[in-house]
């Protein structure tokens, strides 16, 4: 065999090899309260929230069930954002953190009796991240994703930064 076949029979595999995240769903789950960074407000509220990541389409969807506060009590600054005021932050320490995407305002968001419910679903992370300007690339996500450096925050009137939040854990 000539060393020019044995390369284009290891260019495929080579190719494959270079591919940073092979595709897949993952699943990731939050427990939000207000007692753990970067959230330390001691609000009653709390909740919990799932996001996927669909690597092969670079959508990610964020599903969260919150208590204690209510859709009018979220932040309007972050309403106005293209984001909205569910957010998932990069922390890479305590006082660390920024927002790079997250659900929209809009019909996402609907009123429970005790607070509110949330079902964003197939956002194109590209566009959410060109929106904020954040720093964080795909692969870059669901690396914090998976080390537990990605934080889910509720930012609301009364605490603009976050009131709740929770830090990632897979499924």
């Amino acid at each position: 065999m000539t060393p020019r076949l044995v390369l284009a029979g290891l260019a495929p595999l080579v190719a494959l090899s270079a591919s940073p995240l092979a595709a897949k769903t993952y699943t990731f789950r939050a427990v939000l309260g207000g007692t753990a960074g970067p959230t330390l407000t001691n609000s009653p509220a709390g909740g919990r929230a799932t996001v996927r990541v669909d690597t092969s389409s670079r959508r990610v969807s964020i599903e969260a069930d919150v208590s204690g506060i209510a859709p009018d009590q979220l932040s309007k600054a972050w309403i106005a954002k293209p984001i909205g005021p569910v957010t998932l932050n990069d922390c890479r320490g305590p006082d660390d953190c920024d927002a790079a995407i997250g659900a929209p305002s809009g019909a996402s968001y609907r009123a429970t009796r005790g607070g509110f419910q949330l079902a964003a679903r197939n956002l194109d992370f590209a566009a959410q991240v060109k929106a904020m300007n954040a720093p964080l690339d795909f692969e870059g996500l669901v690396n914090g994703l998976r080390a537990g450096r990605i934080v889910v925050v509720v930012h609301t009137e009364r605490f603009a930064d976050g009131e709740i939040s929770g830090r990632t854990r897979e499924d």
